[in-house]
């Protein structure tokens, strides 16, 4: 491509991407505000070469691209969904629009949206092989096409973004070539409806206008031939602006809702190139969460390292002033340990009482209730409190009988057991029938010193379980 037919164009619609344009005499690639034709003859191949020379000229722009096709490569449709078809399947969608189109299913790409009371569709349709070149071609030099859309559809998303229009609309567009398109859009700002024309007069001819009720109008193009809408509303902008500003929303992924012909068969290979944005603001913040979690642990390890540093700084000075005729050692914990051990020797002290484990108790604790529940024993544990091997479990049965088998089991798995006292406690909403509660206080033996004790516990047990406990 020769340089000096590159064209530096004072529009800043388009500020970061390219465009493909399809015209009715030639080709316009765009980049930025750099533009260049080049013939309607030229190959696809070609023109991705041509568009790839000119971002090269051009710095800091994306390589994100938007093909905008002409009126007549497409087909436009509405029509109503048959009877027993749902709106959410393309294939069944597809295979209707065969009937509407002069072209196979198998041949052409289609998108579509359902529009009114989900009984109408709004499809555009064009030929898969035709374009599918071109675009494989824009892919291996590099460039990631976006969007496959309509020119004239770009202009009415151009459009609907103006914040001064009141929906329903309808759209007239007057082409270079001298065609004249009109394309209805609704409250939803969904578009319905599509029509082209050879010509302003084959329009007057054909449609059915009423020239005072012209004020839901909005023309686009060279307004001054539509005399017949005089009321209509005028976009002063230029459609080649437009079109750059709708490309420029396609490339930042902001043209939804929009009808685009990047799907099917001429989608991306990738198959999350539609969510591709949200997996990069997911990925984005999983990075963030990852960081936020090492620098909690960095601040937490240091925060140790400080408190550890301090009890550390203490430990020290409180050995100086036990011993103050002394190094303080390296293994400060140690030396100590074996101080005292020295000093507990010295005083004939074999060893030190140490509290017994609540794990211990309570693994014995739930082998009794086990046990009970074996032999048919029901009963609902309302506190249980363990302090240094003293237990004290307050329980409700139906009968003084399970709380006394309880206390039994109780003293088999090495419990000394006071014997309970139960206490009746009437019917109630709670309770619907008559049931007993005591306190079972018990004590737990060590396993070394049960031998002794299991003859009395033994005798004891039968007692209790034929009195079931005091009433």
């Amino acid at each position: 491509m020769n340089e000096a037919a590159i064209k530096t164009i004072n529009d800043t619609s388009l500020s970061n991407g390219c465009i493909v344009r399809q015209r009715w005499s030639h080709w316009e690639l765009r980049c930025g505000q750099s533009l260049v034709e080049i013939p309607t003859e030229t190959s696809q191949a070609s023109i991705a070469q041509a568009l790839r020379a000119l971002k090269e000229t051009v710095r800091d722009v994306s390589a994100r691209c938007v093909l905008a096709l002409h009126s007549n490569e497409c087909y436009g449709v509405d029509a109503a969904i048959p009877e027993g078809v749902d709106g959410r399947d393309r294939t069944a969608i597809r295979y209707e629009l065969e009937r509407l189109l002069p072209i196979d299913a198998e041949e052409f790409t289609c998108d579509y949206h359902v529009t009114g009371d989900r009984k109408q569709i709004f499809a555009i349709a064009i030929e898969t092989r035709r374009w599918s070149v071109l675009v494989d071609a824009l892919g291996a030099e590099g460039f990631e096409v976006v969007a496959i859309i309509p020119e004239s559809l770009l202009i009415t998303q151009s459009i609907i973004t103006l914040p001064e229009l009141q929906f329903p609309i309808r759209i007239g567009i007057v082409q270079s070539d001298g065609c004249f398109e009109t394309i209805d859009v609704d409250a939803d700002k969904l578009v319905i409806r599509w029509k082209s024309y050879s010509s302003v007069e084959l329009w007057k001819r054909c449609s059915d206008f009423d020239s005072e009720r012209d004020g839901g109008w909005v023309i686009v193009g060279r307004h001054q031939a539509m005399t017949t809408l005089a009321n209509a509303k005028s976009i002063s902008r230029p459609p080649s602006h437009l079109i750059g500003h709708a490309a420029q929303l396609a490339c930042e992924g902001k043209l939804a809702p929009s009808l685009n012909l990047r799907c099917g068969d001429l989608a991306p290979e990738d198959s999350l190139h539609a969510i591709r944005t949200p997996l990069r603001w997911l990925g984005l913040s999983a990075v963030i969460c990852l960081l936020a979690v090492w620098a909690g642990s960095w601040y937490r390890g240091s925060r140790y390292e400080r408190e550890l540093a301090a009890i550390d700084q203490q430990q020290r000075q409180a050995f100086k002033d036990a011993f103050p005729r002394q190094r303080v050692p390296v293994l400060l914990m140690r030396t100590v340990r074996n101080e005292h051990a020295r000093a507990i020797g010295s005083r004939g002290i074999q060893s030190v009482n140490l509290p017994i484990s609540a794990a211990a108790v309570l693994r014995d604790l739930f082998d009794s209730l086990e046990r009970a529940g074996e032999r048919d024993a029901r009963f609902r544990v309302l506190e249980m409190q363990i302090n240094d091997g003293e237990c004290s479990l307050t329980v409700r049965a139906a009968s003084a009988i399970q709380i006394g088998i309880l206390a039994s089991e109780m003293e088999n798995v090495g419990f000394q057991v006071t014997p309970p006292a139960s206490e009746q406690i009437p019917p109630n909403q709670q309770e619907p029938i008559e049931t007993y509660q005591s306190t079972l206080k018990a004590e737990w033996i060590s396993p070394a010193n049960r031998v002794d004790n299991l003859q009395a516990t033994t005798n004891r047990s039968s007692d209790r379980e034929r009195s079931g406990g005091d009433r």
